[in-house]
């Protein structure tokens, strides 16, 4: 968990950071995209969440700042989800994070079958 003394790392492309200012002007951590651990989904299998119908006001405004952060940060997940992609692909054993990212090529293949048997 984020501490309000220690000083809060940058992302680094398997892990982009969600942050807001405060009214303060801090800039606070909302959350964090671990691109790392990113899987495939059928859209078939997703399911959409209406926010406006959040109980939880506080939850609501945190969802509400993650998404305007991941809207105004979008070309910069993508190119990095691409990155990381490209990397894991190659598999270069020097990109010590390689180690702790799921494998997607597995993961593809699992979807792909997925998608064959719910065809049938």
């Amino acid at each position: 968990m984020f501490s309000p003394q220690r000083k809060m790392s940058g992302s680094i492309v398997p892990i982009i950071r969600i942050t807001s200012q405060s009214s303060s002007g801090e800039l606070e951590l909302k959350g964090t995209l671990k691109l790392s651990n990113m899987i495939p989904v059928p859209a078939s299998e997703l399911t959409l969440y209406d926010m406006e119908h959040e109980p939880d006001l506080f939850y609501k405004a945190l969802i509400h700042k993650e998404m305007v952060f991941i809207h105004k940060n979008k070309n910069k997940i993508i190119q990095n989800a691409k990155i990381l992609y490209k990397q894991k692909k190659e598999n270069n054993p020097a990109i010590g994070y390689l180690k702790s990212t799921v494998d997607f090529s597995l993961l593809e293949q699992m979807h792909d079958k997925f998608i064959d048997k719910k065809s049938n």
